[in-house]
C-alpha cells in the first residue's frame, strides 16, 4: 500500500518544518496511511491528498467533518441554479475599505522583500484563496480550513495550527474567529506562528446576525478586536461593512424570520435582497473619526508582530490613544 499522494507545495512546507505536528510540534513525516508525527507518534490521515491535521481533543477530528460540513459549510450543498441565484440577488451590504486594508497590507509586505520569500497562511479556505492569489501574488500561501469542501491544502484548528513557531510572514484570517470557540487562543496561535515584524490581516463581523449556526460564539468590538493582539502594532483598524449594510441585514434576518416555511423563506430572502440592498449606498456617506466604527458590520485589522506583548495597562493607553474618550 503506497502512501497518499501529497501536493508539491504542501511537501515541500513538511520537509522545511514550516507544517508540522498540532500535538507536539515535532516534524511530520509520510506514511503508508497518511503523517506520522516523529515526536510524539500521533498519526494523521489523508483524504484526496488534504491532510486532517486535527490534534486530539480538537472538536474538528474526523470523525466530526459532518458536523462541520452541516454548519460552516452548508452552502456548499446548494444546487448550482440555487447558489447562481443568491449571488445575482443585489448585495445587502459592501466591505468599502477591503481595498485600501489590501493596500495597507501590500505596502508592509514590501518592506519585507528583501528577507527572501514570503510564506502565508489563510484560515479559513472559503473562496479567498484565488483571490489572495491575485490581490498578494508575492506570497507563497498555505490555505487551511476545518472541512475540505473549498479544496484547501490542509485541515487544521485555528486553536491548535499545525504550523512551526515563527515559521510565517503573514496570516490572514477573514470571517473566522467569530467560529473559534476561544478567540483568544486563536489569536495567540497567530501570534505565535508569526516571525518578529510578521503581518496579520484579521477580519471580523460586529453587528452583523448568527450565522453559521450553531458554531459562531462572539463579536469583538474595535477595542476587543486589538486586545486579542497585544504584541502587535495596529498599522489600520477599519469599519468593513458599514452600519448601514449592517442594518440591511438585521432587517433582512427580522424580515426572512417572519415566513414560516421554507417556501415562503426562499421568496422572502429574494425580495429582502430588494427591499434593503439600496441601504448599503448610505454608507458611501463620510464619517470622521471613531464614529465610523460605531455599529459596523464587520471589522478590518492589519497589525505587525512586535517583539514583545504589551502589558493591560499599554493596551489601555493605545485604546485611548486611537479612540480618545469616546466619538
Amino acid at each position: 500500500m503506497s502512501a497518499p499522494r501529497l501536493p508539491a507545495a504542501l511537501r515541500a512546507h513538511l520537509r522545511s518544518a514550516v507544517v508540522v505536528c498540532p500535538a507536539c510540534r515535532g516534524r511530520l513525516e509520510e506514511a503508508q496511511d497518511g503523517l506520522c508525527c516523529r515526536g510524539c507518534g500521533e498519526r494523521y490521515g489523508v483524504a484526496g491528498g488534504i491532510p486532517a491535521l486535527f490534534p486530539p481533543g480538537s472538536p474538528f477530528r474526523r470523525e466530526t467533518e459532518e458536523t462541520a460540513r452541516g454548519t460552516y459549510f452548508s452552502t456548499l450543498d446548494e444546487p448550482r441554479w440555487q447558489r447562481a441565484l443568491r449571488r445575482a440577488l443585489p448585495a445587502l451590504a459592501d466591505d468599502r475599505r477591503a481595498a485600501a486594508i489590501d493596500r495597507r497590507l501590500r505596502r508592509a509586505l514590501a518592506d519585507k522583500a528583501g528577507d527572501g520569500p514570503l510564506v502565508g497562511l489563510v484560515i479559513g479556505a472559503g473562496e479567498r484563496p484565488r483571490d489572495l492569489e491575485s490581490r498578494l501574488p508575492q506570497v507563497d500561501w498555505l490555505v487551511s480550513d476545518v472541512d475540505g469542501g473549498y479544496r484547501p491544502q490542509l485541515l487544521a484548528d485555528a486553536e491548535r495550527l499545525p504550523i512551526a513557531d515563527r515559521a510565517l510572514d503573514v496570516v490572514v484570517a477573514e470571517m473566522v474567529l467569530e467560529h473559534v470557540m476561544d478567540p483568544r487562543r486563536a489569536g495567540a496561535e497567530i501570534e505565535r506562528v508569526l516571525k518578529a515584524g510578521g503581518l496579520a490581516l484579521v477580519k471580523t463581523p460586529f453587528c452583523f446576525p448568527w450565522h453559521g449556526i450553531p458554531l459562531d460564539f462572539s463579536r469583538p468590538t474595535p477595542a476587543g478586536l486589538l486586545a486579542l493582539f497585544p504584541a502587535f502594532e495596529v498599522l489600520a483598524l477599519e469599519a468593513g461593512m458599514g452600519p448601514w449594510g449592517a442594518a440591511a441585514y438585521a432587517l433582512d434576518a427580522a424580515f426572512v424570520n417572519l415566513a414560516g416555511r421554507r417556501g415562503l423563506r426562499r421568496v422572502a430572502v429574494v425580495l429582502s435582497r430588494f427591499l434593503f440592498g439600496w441601504m448599503k449606498l448610505l454608507d458611501r456617506l463620510p464619517v470622521a473619526g471613531a464614529r465610523r466604527l460605531i455599529g459596523a458590520g464587520s471589522l478590518s485589522f492589519v497589525g505587525r508582530k512586535g517583539a514583545r506583548r504589551r502589558t493591560p495597562e499599554e493596551i489601555a493607553g493605545e485604546l485611548y490613544r486611537h479612540f480618545g474618550r469616546g466619538p
